[in-house]
């Protein structure tokens, strides 16, 4: 049996990629978004935080928020 080489997100750079205008800015609005029960999200991962990347099957779906879970 063959084993599987790399992680999660080898091989998805271009899908996870920004323009060239893009690339180091860090948006702080991104962070201070308020979200309410049925609100309809865009999932679209920031690729300079490797530790929070999702799989690639991922990206760019839309999901609904179901509940919240804290204050913050």
């Amino acid at each position: 049996m063959v084993k599987r080489v790399g992680t999660s997100i080898t091989k998805t750079w271009q899908k996870f990629a920004r323009e060239l205008k893009e690339k180091s800015k860090v948006f702080i609005t991104k962070f201070i978004q308020k979200f309410e029960v049925g609100d309809k999200v865009v999932l679209k991962a920031d690729p300079s935080y490797q530790k929070e990347l999702y799989h690639a099957r991922f990206h760019g779906r839309i999901g609904v928020i179901k509940g919240m879970q804290g204050k913050s």
